[in-house]
């Protein structure tokens, strides 16, 4: 429902997002080294997640955008990239992979946060049990204008077992690790 919120306006939401992808080369064909064609139109079967973040919907100066496709989606999630407009094209500032969640409006201009799903193949003892874990973590981003990156803002929840996590004594030291090296942004 991330895609519905901030596109109501629209008669064609999901149009502007298969043009900005098409516009970024996210639906070529994609093709090995040796020139087999793994996929000749990613972005025709799939779900893309658009969210014009500032500017109009049809050009806008900074967007996000996942397409849930074979291409672009793995065991771990779909990699969602954040493009800022440099002059006459798109340059790609930052690419998170995970489950993309939802977009958080902010006030004002200020672009909405993004909140992903991302899963800890066993880094952690997140629960205290002496052994590391595999965990379900919610991140949200927020836009930093300043440096003109999204960094973790908030850990919403973290998940092991099925079970949640308490926060409170690690929400801190997890939010400092992980804008300093945030392994599920490239």
């Amino acid at each position: 429902m991330g895609l519905l919120l901030p596109l109501w306006g629209w008669a064609q939401p999901e149009k502007a997002g298969l043009e900005i992808a098409g516009k970024l080369g996210l639906c070529d064909p994609l093709t090995s080294k040796s020139g087999e064609v793994y996929e000749s139109a990613p972005c025709a079967n799939c779900n893309i997640e658009y969210i014009p973040l500032i500017g109009s919907s049809q050009n806008p100066d900074l967007l996000f955008i996942e397409i849930n496709s074979a291409s672009h989606c793995g065991s771990g999630g779909c990699s969602g990239q954040i493009y800022a407009r440099r002059g006459p094209s798109y340059q790609q500032i930052l690419g998170l992979f995970g489950y993309f969640e939802r977009s958080v409006p902010q006030p004002g201009n200020q672009p909405a946060d993004l909140v992903y799903l991302h899963v800890d193949s066993g880094s952690r003892d997140y629960d205290g049990d002496g052994m590391e874990d595999r965990a379900s973590i919610w991140i949200q981003y927020r836009w930093n204008s300043s440096t003109e990156q999204y960094l973790p803002h908030d850990i919403l929840r973290i998940k092991v077992n099925e079970r949640s996590i308490p926060l409170a004594a690690k929400r801190t030291a997890l939010l400092r690790e992980w804008t300093r090296n945030n392994r599920w942004s490239f």
